[in-house]
């Protein structure tokens, strides 16, 4: 998906690969969440992510990410409260277990793989 022009007409998934095509190194959640934001001149849609998880689940639909764990050493676990169980982060997991380690997945980075 090519994205040319960046309006606020233009769906999130797009805004999101064009900011990631203008970074040649991979960015934080945090930091694409708010460049994001900027680039595309509005605020996301209401939703129950907090906006770094919200980024984090989206780029998992691209077919060419790659995330980085540099920051946190390794992929960070979510542990449920009932069990104390612990699962990989994935970004098949719901806002509830996302948001839960929100601390942890702002500083995952993300980026694209190169071609």
């Amino acid at each position: 998906m090519e994205v040319r022009e960046v309006g606020p007409n233009t769906p999130l998934c797009g805004v999101i690969r064009k900011v990631l095509e203008n970074n040649r190194t991979p960015v934080t959640c945090e930091e694409l969440a708010i460049a994001v934001r900027e680039y595309w001149g509005r605020n996301f849609p209401q939703n129950p992510y907090e906006d770094p998880c919200l980024i984090y689940k989206l780029t998992g639909l691209f077919k060419d990410v790659e995330y980085h764990f540099d920051e946190l050493g390794e992929v960070p676990m979510v542990h449920k409260r009932e069990s104390g169980d612990g699962t990989e982060l994935s970004t098949r997991m719901h806002a509830i277990d996302l948001n839960r380690i929100a601390d942890q997945v702002k500083r995952v980075k993300v980026g694209l793989r190169a071609s």
